[in-house]
């Protein structure tokens, strides 16, 4: 259980930093509209799951708008507050699915889990080399030649 919530925070909050400023465009009602157009592709939800979740998933993007725009939580506070709003709905949601669809639902989740390692894995490895010459480049700016 923990691995699969740890995947979907993975998951979500890897997107929402990916896509950043075009995801906090984005209202709860798009953002909901959004995430059932994937899912119900996905999972081949039908229509009375996707009327019976809605709420759910709009009332999670609701409450995560609210967490972003609250000044007097910190950083570390709002993500975990985030995270815990992620969690609930995304259980509940996981209660409209049949046992097939939650393994799917579970494997592509672990899928995008382990795509982002591998992007993060990525991005580090080219900040590194980046980092690298800039310390050569340093190096010789600062190196007495003469």
């Amino acid at each position: 259980m923990r691995i699969l919530f740890l995947a979907i925070t993975i998951l979500f909050f890897g997107t929402s930093f990916a896509q950043k400023g075009k995801a906090n465009q984005l209202s709860p009602a798009d953002k909901t509209q959004k995430f059932l157009k994937r899912w119900g592709k996905e999972l081949a939800l039908s229509v009375e799951q996707k009327t019976s979740v809605e709420p759910l998933i709009l009332d999670m993007y609701t409450k995560m708008a609210a967490i972003r725009l609250d000044t007097s939580m910190q950083n570390k506070s709002k993500k975990l507050a985030m995270m815990g709003a992620r969690k609930i709905s995304l259980d509940g949601f996981k209660g409209f699915l049949t046992p097939e669809q939650v393994i799917l639902y579970d494997k592509k989740v672990q899928e995008m889990a382990a795509n982002q390692r591998v992007q993060r894995s990525k991005e580090n490895e080219k900040n590194e080399k980046k980092g690298i010459k800039k310390e050569a480049e340093e190096e010789i700016e600062n190196a007495d030649i003469f």
